[in-house]
């Protein structure tokens, strides 16, 4: 009785959804180590069957997840981001590295990423906190508790090497925006990711002089401005703006020689002398309340401007940089660090608009793309399919994500419903970050496409996260604690 309960409460769509995905996976994974030679499917000694066994073991959980009671999740989410939370920790030091990585556990020729499930009870135990009747996200101590679940896992991954999978966790912000945070975070996190771009773009030096430039514009013309967010929207704009005419070259300010001295020198010196004049004109003589507030605006656009510089020449690792770089156009090395994102877009294009046809794509047959059957699938795809099949691979991906945000719109208790956004916010970031560094737009930190790229821990972990919300979308008429 109750089985049969559980089944008709099911979302359906969700597990063929995902079952669909999980096919597509395994049969690309299959393409790109097929040899005429060798034809057989079943070959589990291969990736394409590993990667079935997973699956197999993955719908299991997965049935399991759906049967036990729903309080095992409530009751133990604390615990179970503690135990994974000690594993992110224990990988520290018992972990083996791997693509400059310390994130996996092995066991013989079994490998075992934690971050992956970090990823499931991160989501778990933020919605526990946010069921808290003392957790107002309109208060200090409410986010600090609801960040304090999201920056430990990400502090633990970066110190394993991983910035991909620690980027992941970044997007769980749009849940706490769903459930009350203030659009200015949003506002200040684009913004910094606008200012991280213009810093690495420019030299920080010439960045200050357009962004005081632009804010002695926004003072001048705007006289009447009440708010100081209009100061830093214009310092924004007008910086972007003046960075992109001195990149052509069209505003050609340094570096000019003058008297064995660069005139960024002479901007550095001059710069906060303009400053001072032009704030202490307007707070002394015309009175202008909220300019010190703009102000501390600018000059923590500066502090961040010089510390992106830093920490990229600094504290990132070479091949990092070198990815960004070529991703910012600044550098080209196609048989070098650019050489996988070279032949990803070679892949990507040679399909056309209909493809090669599966098990006739020759980038994918003869291994030109690295790491194809993981982070570079998609590529498989697009050469063998085409434009029409790379199109409905993200329709499917598009499906998935309204489904379950629609599915925890619908849920009445809060606990579901921010898990179901975690889930959803993990899986779009996967989703654009592998997709968008196989065409070039983001740098290439290695980050798996969601029940398609190769690896049991991810599948596993993408397994867990959904099945979890499909077993509280079946308790969604109950009220879960």
């Amino acid at each position: 009785m109750r089985s049969s309960r559980i089944a008709e409460n099911v979302d359906w769509l969700l597990v063929v959804l995902y079952l669909i995905l999980a096919s597509i996976g395994l049969a690309f994974i299959y393409s790109t180590s097929y040899l005429p030679s060798d034809p057989n499917f079943f070959n589990f000694s291969a990736n394409y069957g590993k990667q079935f066994m997973w699956l197999f073991i993955s719908l299991v959980i997965g049935m399991f997840i759906v049967v036990i009671d729903y309080k095992f999740y409530t009751s133990f989410a604390f615990i179970i981001y503690g135990l994974i939370m000690l594993l992110l920790a224990s990988v520290l030091i018992f972990g083996v590295e791997i693509n400059g990585s310390k994130s996996w556990f092995a066991l013989g020729s079994i490998r075992f990423q934690p971050a992956e499930l970090a990823k499931f009870a991160t989501c778990l135990a933020l919605a526990k906190v946010m069921t808290g009747v003392q957790v107002n996200l309109q208060t200090w101590k409410g986010k600090s508790k609801a960040l304090s679940v999201l920056l430990i896992p990400m502090g633990l991954i970066l110190l394993q090497g991983d910035v991909g999978s620690a980027i992941v966790f970044a997007g769980l912000i749009f849940v706490l925006h769903r459930e009350g945070l203030e659009s200015g975070y949003l506002i200040v996190g684009f913004g910094s990711i606008f200012l991280s771009i213009m810093a690495l773009l420019y030299e920080p030096l010439v960045m200050m002089f357009f962004y005081g430039l632009a804010f002695s514009l926004i003072i001048y013309y705007d006289r009447k401005a009440k708010q100081p967010i209009i100061a830093m929207l214009g310092i924004l704009i007008g910086g972007g703006v003046f960075g992109v005419l001195y990149n052509k070259h069209i505003v050609p300010l340094a570096p000019i020689r003058i008297a064995e001295f660069e005139l960024n020198t002479y901007l550095f010196l001059f710069l906060p002398v303009l400053l001072v004049i032009i704030v202490g004109y307007f707070i002394f003589i015309k009175r202008k309340k909220w300019l010190p507030a703009a102000m501390l605006i600018f000059l923590m656009v500066g502090i961040y401007t010089f510390s992106v510089d830093f920490i990229f020449n600094e504290v990132l690792k070479q091949h990092h940089r070198d990815r960004i770089n070529l991703i910012l156009g600044k550098i080209e090395d196609p048989s070098g660090a650019g050489y996988n994102l070279f032949q990803s877009k070679v892949a990507i294009g040679s399909g056309g608009f209909a493809g090669k046809g599966y098990l006739q794509g020759t980038q994918t047959m003869l291994n030109y793309v690295p790491e194809q059957s993981t982070d570079f699938i998609f590529t498989s795809i697009a050469e063998q399919f085409g434009f029409i099949g790379s199109f409905v691979v993200i329709m499917l991906y598009v499906v998935l994500l309204l489904r379950i945000i629609q599915v925890s719109e619908r849920q009445r208790s809060r606990l579901a419903r921010v898990y179901g956004y975690g889930v959803a916010s993990i899986l779009f970031v996967h989703f654009v970050v592998n997709i968008g560094m196989t065409i070039g737009l983001i740098p290439v930190i290695g980050i798996p496409l969601p029940f398609i790229s190769y690896g049991g821990s991810s599948l596993l972990s993408f397994t867990i996260l959904l099945f979890v919300l499909i077993k509280f979308d079946t308790e969604r008429l109950s009220v879960l604690r």
